[in-house]
């Protein structure tokens, strides 16, 4: 289910990257973030296409934009259904290894106060993010912690609040 998502997401990755960016500037940080975090998961073709994208946004190069982007979708595309792969070979695993479950009602209220931070670009979101890391440790939501704890490290506060509304999507927590 979660791979079908994540592939109907890449299809639509045009409508996605247009609707998001509504001028260069966007559109070059939303390939420079990107360009980031594949090279981060090891994701080595997504890294050098959005790089690809981003220097052609940089460079005023329109023309190559659509092809670049075409390029980028799919190799999205491909990481995303080897993510889906793993994901589920780590689920079972996770089985086995007996991971807990997160305890949705210690962590609702940590996640409801760190989404105003973010909203509110607030530095006070380290301390936050900090203790529903400690809350997360050892459950399936652990490394989304680690990713929100790395976006509040740069300070990305918006991709901060993009993971904290899914976690809390996931979680069925209303923020």
């Amino acid at each position: 289910m979660a791979a079908r998502r994540s592939l109907a997401a890449a299809r639509g990755f045009h409508l996605v990257f247009a609707g998001e960016a509504a001028d260069r500037e966007t559109a070059e940080r939303i390939a420079h973030t990107l360009k980031g975090l594949a090279a981060t998961i090891g994701a080595k073709a997504v890294a050098a296409a959005a790089l690809a994208v981003e220097r052609a946004i940089k460079d005023d190069q329109d023309d190559a934009i659509g092809s670049l982007l075409d390029r980028l979708q799919d190799d999205l595309a491909v990481a995303l259904a080897s993510a889906a792969t793993v994901a589920g070979e780590r689920r079972d695993a996770v089985a086995a290894d007996g991971e807990r479950p997160p305890e949705v009602d210690a962590i609702t209220p940590v996640l409801r106060h760190l989404d105003g931070l973010l909203a509110r670009n607030s530095l006070k979101a380290r301390g936050s993010v900090k203790e529903l890391t400690q809350l997360l440790r050892g459950t399936p939501f652990a490394a989304r912690a680690a990713d929100l704890e790395q976006n509040v490290a740069r300070l990305d506060f918006k991709g901060a609040r993009v993971c904290v509304q899914t976690m809390a999507k996931d979680l069925k927590v209303a923020l």
